[in-house]
């Protein structure tokens, strides 16, 4: 009998408790209107296409007003390289 192992029943309940509490915890969020209306990740029926859209919509409305407009994008493509891109609209001139 010392060649056996006891057997550890704690990983699987530890899953299904953070199963539990993660659904919880997200019905909770989602029921009180915790998440802002932009957040498109990790949440059903949201996308990358639908965050580019509203992108897209939110930049040609601002246009249409004739209002100025900077838009500033992150890309992170590796840990240690980080580029940023910064659109602005209207061009400004910058006096010396």
């Amino acid at each position: 009998m010392s060649n056996y192992k006891p057997i550890s029943f704690l990983t699987a309940f530890l899953k299904i408790f953070e199963k539990v509490i993660s659904v919880r915890l997200y019905q909770h969020l989602n029921n009180n209107n915790i998440f802002a209306n932009t957040q498109f990740g990790f949440r059903p029926n949201s996308s990358t296409e639908k965050a580019t859209f509203n992108l897209i919509s939110e930049i040609l409305s601002i246009l249409n007003l004739k209002k100025s407009l900077v838009v500033c994008i992150v890309t992170f493509k590796k840990p240690s390289t980080v580029s940023i891109t910064i659109f602005y609209y209207p061009k400004w001139n910058f006096k010396k």
